[in-house]
């Protein structure tokens, strides 16, 4: 697990980069570890604040684009994953019946 491994705390939220890029990784990585640490870091990058650099308002508002943003991966995600299984059995069915002899 990346918390025995690493201590993260945000700074400054607003100059982070590739931000993205790992919401992209976390979603589409076929490796599994990989996609473990990758969700680890982004959940310690939005709740693990330096209390002294960011306001409490500002942590609130992290912390629910956070939230919308799980959400909206998760549902991106599903939709892939349904238009993808939909596009196989089309596929199949129409291998199917261009074998039928006519």
């Amino acid at each position: 697990m990346m918390g025995s491994r690493t201590k993260v705390k945000v700074i400054n939220f607003e100059k982070l980069l590739g931000m993205d890029a790992l919401w992209k990784m976390a979603i589409q990585t076929k490796n599994e570890k990989a996609k473990e640490i990758i969700q680890e870091l982004l959940v310690a990058l939005h709740l693990k604040f330096d209390n002294t650099t960011i306001s409490g308002q500002a942590k609130l508002v992290i912390v629910n684009q956070f939230v919308t943003r799980c959400m909206q991966m998760l549902s991106q995600s599903a939709s892939s994953t349904a238009e993808g299984e939909e596009s196989k059995m089309i596929q199949t069915e129409t291998e199917a019946y261009s074998s039928t002899p006519s």
